[in-house]
């Protein structure tokens, strides 16, 4: 994602010009990297930071396939009793510290060049003014769309808090045993 539209916009005009002025293949490959490298060290940044970080795939697969993984080690720390917290937080602080290592890594490999290509077949886009009734619709369905996005699952987490244990009827008892419990006063207070 990072490469793509760069490489969608760059086409073979670079390629050209450098064989044009005698350039090796070799030469044009270097100068295509060298145009190339911030969106790369910036893709192997975020699949890095992503990867280190992705918890689903390490619940779903590291335990089966005994793969042990930095994120299911800081689950495993956290659900076991006793819980470690140290040894969780300090997974977590090196964790961290790998991102900061690889984002320090692709600032220095970029040395703050940046994605922007000079060429003239670029064009600006052209920005379209609505008439004030298509305005208003678009307001409209836009506003729909989030009311419907956050609406549902509000609704859904709201109706199945009201669902009582029997699973038939609606009822506030869910809501009273949280109020009434002594534990969960403080919490909720805090809060």
């Amino acid at each position: 994602l990072a490469i793509s539209a760069l490489v969608g916009r760059m086409g073979r005009d670079f390629e050209d010009a450098a064989r044009v002025h005698g350039a090796s293949r070799l030469a044009q490959l270097r100068v295509l990297l060298a145009m190339l490298a911030p969106a790369l060290w910036a893709g192997f940044a975020i699949v890095f930071a992503e990867s280190i970080s992705d918890y689903g795939v390490a619940a779903t697969l590291a335990a089966q396939a005994h793969f042990p993984i930095a994120t299911f080690a800081i689950f495993e720390a956290v659900d076991n009793f006793p819980t470690q917290f140290g040894l969780a937080s300090s997974t977590g602080a090196l964790l961290m510290i790998l991102v900061l290592v690889a984002l320090i890594a692709q600032s220095r490999a970029t040395r703050g060049r940046s994605y922007a290509m000079l060429s003239g077949r670029t064009r600006p886009c052209p920005r379209v003014r609505l008439a004030p009734r298509r305005q208003a619709w678009m307001l409209a369905l836009t506003a729909g769309f989030f009311v419907i996005a956050l609406g549902v699952p509000i609704f859904a987490s709201l109706s199945a808090y009201l669902i009582g244990a029997s699973g038939h009827g609606l009822t506030l008892a869910n809501y009273r045993q949280v109020l009434s419990d002594r534990t969960l006063r403080a919490p909720l207070l805090l809060s």
